[in-house]
């Protein structure tokens, strides 16, 4: 695979590890896995920009793997702002999310150093409203100097409607804050998150120099309605 020229030196064995746990993750999520599709632009996206896909990986790994990823992820313009879910990319650390969840009590697990999983998170402990409703999964991924730079939301189970209520509030925030999308593919309505998995996708996509962030729901076979944030530092 040819290799951008700005893009850090890559060793092969992280390259096989990067491309092994990538066709792992195709594997093991097939059901769900057009949700990634919009945004997982290669093999190798699936792994730089999800955290969850980085399970087995070492910091070093997962950032060697979101460097090879965002040559073909950046946009051309600074982000007017960068916003995530409770935290803030490049300056949270390691340290303030352990503490954060020994405060509000959420139930966090370090998969390996430089990855933290939590579930069941509830939305006033991410200073979300309620309409966003209950996080079940949210994957934190930290770079070498333990700085927040990769952050993924799952939310699953749920109803059309509630899948509507909570996507569109996460999009008012954005907009808000961003403007409109760089990429918009369908409308996040309930009646389109009941239909079959394939066609009940909506997507959107931001896409910034110094920022990555993406919006997803579905039909899932497995799961019912769900929706997924994706929010990624852009900065090497």
């Amino acid at each position: 695979m040819a290799q951008s020229n700005n893009s850090p030196p890559v060793r092969r064995p992280v390259l096989r590890k990067v491309m092994a746990v990538a066709g792992a993750l195709a594997f093991a999520t097939a059901g769900v896995g057009a949700l990634h599709m919009p945004f997982a632009r290669s093999l190798l996206m699936r792994i730089g920009g999800c955290p969850m896909a980085g399970a087995h990986m070492t910091p070093k790994e997962m950032e060697n793997a979101r460097h090879i990823a965002l040559p073909t992820e950046r946009g051309s313009f600074l982000a007017p702002a960068r916003p995530s879910v409770g935290f803030a990319l490049d300056t949270t650390s390691l340290a303030e999310v352990h503490a954060w969840a020994d405060r509000d009590k959420v139930d966090c697990e370090d998969k390996h150093a430089g990855l933290v999983i939590c579930t069941n998170v509830q939305p006033a402990a991410l200073g979300l409203p309620e309409t966003e409703g209950v996080v079940d999964e949210l994957a934190l991924a930290f770079n070498e100097r333990l700085l927040l730079v990769n952050e993924t939301t799952m939310r699953t189970h749920l109803t059309p409607q509630g899948a509507e209520r909570a996507a569109h509030a996460i999009l008012d925030s954005l907009i808000a804050k961003l403007g409109p999308a760089n990429e918009h593919v369908g409308d996040f309505g309930a009646r389109k998150l009941s239909g079959p998995a394939a066609s009940s996708i909506s997507t959107v996509s931001y896409r910034y120099t110094d920022y990555v962030a993406d919006v997803s729901a579905m039909n899932s076979p497995h799961s019912g309605p769900l929706v997924r944030e994706h929010y990624m530092s852009a900065n090497d």
